[in-house]
Order: C-alpha cells, then sequence, then structure tokens
C-alpha cells in the first residue's frame, strides 16, 4: 500500500531574531510532517520556538528583526519560503489559515464579523457581497453562533470571548483550507467553552479532512485532540512520536519531565507530581551541547560539549539524547 504524501513538509527550519541582547535562536533545524486529517501537536514550554515555528510557516515572522536562515517549508511541494509577498497573500487564508489564542487581537474592533467573515471570501473566491454575505451566516451557524445573520452586522465586543473564538475558527474556514494552524486556541477561555471549541474544531476537521497544526502547552488537550506530538526545547524538536507512544513511553527526559508535572487519575493518593528543576535557556545564551543538560537529572559529561541529534527508537518515534536512561528507569509510564 503507497504510504501518503505529507500535505505539509517542514525541513531543517531555523530562524534569528536580533535584538539588543543578541541574536536568539528561536528556532533551529526544525522539521515534522503533516497529513491531510491528522493533527500534529507542536508542545513545549513558553519560549520554546512553537509559536514562531507556525509563523515562519504562513510567513509571517516579522523582518527585521526575524530572519529565516535555513530549511524549506513545503506545502504539497511548493516551498512557501520562495514564495513573493503577493504570492504568499493567495496561500494564507485559501490553502492555510491560522486561528490566533487571543481572538481579540485578532479581530479588527472597528469593523463587524459580517464585513471580516466576507473580506477574505470576496478576495479568494471571488464571491459577490451577496454570496460571501450569505456564506458567513452559513459559517457562523456552523460553528454554533445562535442566531447567525442577525449577528453578522455585530462588533466583536458585542460577543463574549467563547463566541469569538467561535468567529475566528469561521474565519479560518471561510476559503475551505487544506490546513488551519491553531496557536492555543482554548487559553482564554474556561473550562467549558475549551471542551466546546476543542469539540467543534475536531468535527470540523472530520468534516473537512482538514490538517491542523496543534501549538500547545496544555497536555491535556494534546491527548484529546492530536494523533502525532513533536515535543520541542529550545528551539529544537527533541522528541516526536504517535500521540499514544509519547504518553505511554516518552524517551526523551524533557518529555518524561513534561509529563510527570500532569496530574493523572489513574496514580495513586501517595503519587507526587514532578516539577522540571531550573528555567528555560535564554535562547540569546544557549549553554554548549544539549540545551537541556543544565536541567537533566541524567546528563553525562558529553551531553555538556555534544548536541544529540535526533535518531529513531521505534518505528515513527524519534528523539535527540545520548542517554538511554529509560532502560534504567521505569520505562516510561505505562
Amino acid at each position: 500500500m503507497n504510504t501518503p504524501a505529507p500535505l505539509l513538509q517542514v525541513e531543517n527550519l531555523s530562524v534569528e531574531f536580533h535584538t539588543d541582547e543578541g541574536v536568539v535562536r528561536a528556532v533551529q533545524e526544525v522539521s515534522f510532517s503533516l497529513y491531510r486529517g491528522q493533527t500534529l501537536a507542536l508542545v513545549g514550554e513558553s519560549g520554546c520556538g512553537k509559536t514562531v515555528t507556525s509563523l515562519a510557516v504562513m510567513g509571517l515572522v516579522p523582518r527585521p528583526p526575524g530572519r529565516i536562515t535555513g530549511g524549506r517549508v513545503l506545502l504539497q511541494g511548493t516551498d512557501l519560503l520562495r514564495l513573493s509577498p503577493r504570492q504568499l497573500q493567495h496561500v494564507r487564508g485559501r490553502r492555510v489559515a491560522m486561528v490566533f489564542q487571543d481572538p481579540m487581537t485578532a479581530l479588527n474592533p472597528f469593523l463587524t464579523i459580517g464585513e471580516q467573515l466576507t473580506e477574505s471570501m470576496r478576495y479568494h473566491l471571488g464571491l459577490s457581497a451577496r454570496q460571501a454575505r450569505h456564506r458567513a451566516g452559513e459559517l457562523l451557524e456552523r460553528v454554533g453562533i445562535p442566531g447567525a445573520g442577525r449577528r453578522l452586522g455585530d462588533y466583536p465586543h458585542q460577543f463574549s470571548g467563547g463566541m469569538r473564538q467561535r468567529v475566528v475558527i469561521a474565519m479560518a474556514l471561510a476559503c475551505r483550507p487544506q490546513m488551519v494552524i491553531a496557536d492555543e486556541p482554548t487559553t482564554a477561555l474556561d473550562v467549558t467553552i475549551q471542551a466546546q471549541i476543542l469539540d467543534l474544531l475536531r468535527t470540523l476537521q472530520q468534516e473537512e479532512q482538514l490538517a491542523v497544526l496543534l501549538i500547545t502547552h496544555d497536555l491535556g488537550v494534546v491527548a484529546d485532540m492530536s494523533h502525532h506530538v513533536a515535543v520541542m526545547y529550545a528551539g529544537r524538536i527533541v522528541e516526536q512520536a504517535p500521540t499514544e507512544e509519547i504518553f505511554a513511553r516518552p524517551r526523551h527526559p524533557y518529555t518524561h519531565g513534561l509529563l510527570g508535572s500532569v496530574p493523572r487519575l489513574d496514580e495513586t493518593a501517595s503519587g507526587r507530581l514532578t516539577a522540571l528543576p531550573g528555567e528555560p535557556p535564554n535562547l540569546a545564551r544557549l549553554p554548549s551541547g544539549c540545551a537541556f543538560h543544565p536541567r537533566c537529572p541524567f546528563a553525562e559529561a558529553r551531553c555538556q560539549q555534544q548536541r544529540p541529534g535526533a535518531e529513531e527508537v521505534s518505528p515513527g518515534h524519534t528523539r535527540a539524547c545520548f542517554v538511554s536512561w529509560w532502560e534504567q528507569t521505569a520505562a516510561g509510564r505505562g
């Protein structure tokens, strides 16, 4: 059976920013693939490079101070990094769309919801004003906005936080893209609304066979939503695997530490959460060797001098670590 080609293929992507502190290497040689109908979760602590990776895919890294220094971002074989700004305009919204974590910054407070929904459809799909407004009403109804047709004339401040996020999702789906990047889509919402938004994203993905790149630090969301996980630390991907494999058998001490800090219902009452020691490094002054070694309880002498490359430890499961630490400890969490 032929393996399907990835919709998105990121190869050795590197992004840096020139700041007063020096050069910040926000993303370093990041590689991953995303397929139709699949959700890939990009996971890690704040500042690890998740959002910068997504901005690079969208061609939205601010220049200056940012600069893409290497790699390729292939969308069905087309390198987005080589497209002109005008060519990228035809990709953004039409083939790849983005759901931002704060809908109030994603929405223009001076334009009605209807105006913001119809703009991209008229630009990308060539719809008339009447056709675009009709489809905008259908989209609002589809994402669960009550009285959708009447709400097209309302402004963002007239919607609740959960409803604004639904509007942002409707905007992302307006031109039927192949892929959606969801950057912390539920961070600003309460738990009940979070569940509703995640259910909505899951349903829409199944109906449209969307590829979803999910940016998050919430491992509960990862377990619920994703098919595959890429764990980032200090601008690099340190582990990649199918979601079930990551949770059952983590193969990098950073991943193990992240999972150990999350409450689990199946643990005994005497079980304790473990916190990762220390803090993530300053990306302008990264430590030598493996960037995680100052926080790693399993670090060896070579970890301070050499940076480990990614290696496959089981089919579809890669990690960047010298130490087979799980062989001496309880192998994973399964």
